[in-house]
């Protein structure tokens, strides 16, 4: 039998149970990303998605423009319970080293390709962030790199002679550069600006996008469209905040995670092809198109150095997987 006492006491721990579940959860996501940009705005648009299903019950808040940190100190701050998730890249491969295979140049020739062999390794790069602390919202191509340089690029020998700039988080780029005898300068982001202002370098080795966001394109002449190697972007959250998260709210997240993925995919794919069709030329810089015999080159270049590649930066194995994969997409193109 219940007393009064007892009573009172059910009917408080309910009031007061119901009143913390009617708080909202609110993730802290970090980029390094631009706010104003069409990245952010596709960023936005996730927190909008996620606060609209989950009823309020889950909102996100984003840390713009790298104000967590590069992508590396993002990845510290979220072990440490300061931030929860990420829009990230090459951090992402870090975390999931599978992906390190798609910044190989030469080894992919088209956005579908990538976006292919991404679809079949999915569920390996999920299980390698899961194993680091992480689960997987949504990953797409980010798009591939391309060169934007000073003097004009019509040969690999024009290429060698030019300082590039390679991003200094990016292992994979900076190893097969070694190999190729590329004259590459590795910078972190914030710093490319100055670089090119102080002529310490004379190009660019990066995505049209990134060239967009951070302004490089208008420090710069020339583009050479050529796809070099892809970048995967991954939206991700640390398995300690999602777990906290009730069942729900986790499939309602999820599903944010992949729409935006999928939204993300098309803004990049539209902006590539606007930025590369004549954008960049509005803006000022003149197409260097690649000739077949230097797009046939490169490619034979690269690829003989991507056989090179220490096993620690891409595995073998990986590499012939996806070699293997790569063989069957374009058979079932034809």
């Amino acid at each position: 039998m219940v007393t009064r006492h007892g009573w009172l006491i059910l009917v408080y721990l309910l009031a007061t149970a119901g009143r913390v579940s009617a708080e909202p959860q609110t993730l802290r996501f970090a980029t390094i990303i631009p706010d104003g940009s069409a990245y952010a705005r596709e960023a936005k648009a996730f927190a909008r998605d996620v606060e609209i299903a989950t009823a309020g019950r889950v909102r996100v808040k984003w840390l713009f423009g790298g104000l967590a940190g590069d992508e590396m100190q993002t990845l510290e701050r979220i072990r440490r319970g300061q931030v929860d998730g990420a829009a990230t890249s090459l951090a992402c491969g870090q975390l999931a080293p599978s992906l390190r295979v798609f910044r190989l140049p030469g080894l992919f020739e088209s956005r579908p390709e990538a976006r292919q062999v991404m679809a079949r390794l999915r569920s390996t790069v999920a299980e390698e962030l899961s194993k680091n602390g992480f689960a997987l919202l949504g990953i797409e191509p980010f798009g591939a790199d391309i060169f934007l340089s000073n003097e004009p690029i019509r040969s690999l020998e024009d290429l060698a002679r030019q300082r590039m700039w390679v991003w200094d988080r990016d292992e994979v780029w900076r190893a097969v550069a070694a190999l190729l005898g590329l004259r590459v300068t590795p910078l972190p982001l914030d710093q490319v600006s100055r670089a090119l202002d102080e002529h310490r370098l004379d190009g660019l080795i990066a995505l049209p996008t990134a060239a967009l966001a951070y302004q490089w394109s208008t420090q710069v002449r020339y583009f050479t469209p050529l796809p070099a190697a892809y970048l995967q972007a991954c939206l991700i959250v640390s398995n300690h905040a999602f777990d906290a998260l009730s069942v729900e709210d986790q499939r309602s997240l999820r599903a944010a995670g992949a729409k935006a993925a999928a939204r993300f995919d098309q803004v990049c794919d539209g902006q590539d092809a606007a930025l590369l069709g004549g954008m960049f030329e509005k803006q000022g810089l003149k197409k260097v198109p690649p000739t077949p015999a230097l797009a046939a080159a490169f490619r034979a270049r690269t690829r003989a150095a991507v056989e090179r590649v220490d096993e620690p930066v891409v595995p073998r194995a990986l590499r012939e997987r996806v070699a293997v994969w790569l063989v069957e997409i374009r058979a079932a193109s034809r």
